[in-house]
């Protein structure tokens, strides 16, 4: 996520939305500050935690059937490109990532 951030960072166009979500720690917005903070990320994290129902609302409202979840929105709000789980490595993802930006600014 860092190296995705830093490869936009000057790119007015591309803004990057964390979610935590899905958390089963009893202190999750504790837990993700201190990773966070321990890893010096330099992004903002959102946190989606259970509703009095018991559900995620971010996860219910995008559909959300496995973590990460990567959706790339243009800038009227629809949604381009959507994916789920990774195995590569960081360079991988930040290629993965760029590759759908790309492709969406040509549009």
């Amino acid at each position: 996520m860092q190296q995705a951030v830093n490869k936009y960072k000057d790119d007015p166009d591309v803004a990057f939305l964390f979610i935590h979500t899905w958390e089963t720690s009893k202190t999750p917005v504790a837990d993700a500050t201190k990773y966070l903070t321990d890893n010096n990320y330099s992004f903002d994290v959102y946190f989606d935690l259970k509703d009095d129902k018991g559900s995620n609302p971010a996860v219910t409202q995008f559909g959300v059937k496995g973590i990460p979840a990567k959706f790339i929105i243009d800038p009227e709000g629809s949604i381009r490109f959507r994916g789920s789980g990774f195995g590569g490595g960081d360079d991988e993802l930040v290629a993965e990532l760029s590759a759908m930006l790309d492709l969406l600014k040509k549009l």
